[in-house]
């Protein structure tokens, strides 16, 4: 993981400005964001968490909807993968 990029989405999402923090990880690759709000997930901080279960969810969407198609039935598609 690359710390540059973790210690950078750490500072947003404690800035405790969820608009501003979802404006400027917009930046960033999705894929590369993953690593990073895995492990603001465990900071002691609960507002971080809160806005990195946030975040989180949307860039997990913007990943699904890269892969299936916007508008797609991800879970359809997952399982269907998975057998």
């Amino acid at each position: 993981m690359n710390r540059k990029i973790k210690k950078e989405v750490l500072a947003l999402l404690a800035a405790g400005n969820l608009e501003n923090s979802r404006r400027e990880l917009e930046k960033y690759e999705e894929q590369g964001l993953v690593n990073p709000l895995f492990s603001a997930l465990y900071r002691p901080e609960e507002i971080l968490r809160w806005h990195t279960v946030t975040i989180f969810g949307e860039v997990l969407a913007r990943l699904a909807d890269k892969k299936y198609g916007s508008g797609t039935n991800c879970n359809a598609s997952l399982s269907l993968e998975s057998e």
